[in-house]
């Protein structure tokens, strides 16, 4: 089993189904007025967050980070999004 793909793959599902979750949430809040749906999907949205958040530190601190593999004048681009990208998730 390599680590270093399965990870990455798990971790992008959580993220993606919490999305999913507080796509739901706002539907439930915003067209429903279901509070309680609402709660409980944004909830949920939390959890898959922190789980991703959990799987990604583990694979950073026992994989290490992975490095930029694209042509080299897109490094300043990638640099770029990935400092905002940084920020904005924190």
């Amino acid at each position: 089993m390599n680590l270093h793909f399965i990870l990455p793959t798990i971790s992008t599902s959580f993220i993606v189904l919490s999305a999913i979750m507080m796509a739901i949430g706002l539907y439930k809040m915003f067209k429903k007025r279901d509070l309680a749906g609402h709660d409980k999907f944004m909830t949920l949205s939390a959890w898959f967050a922190l789980i991703f958040f959990i799987i990604y530190l583990s694979k950073t601190v026992f994989l290490g980070s992975t490095q930029f593999g694209g042509p080299e004048h897109l490094v300043t681009y990638y640099v770029v999004f990935l400092i905002s990208h940084i920020i904005l998730s924190t």
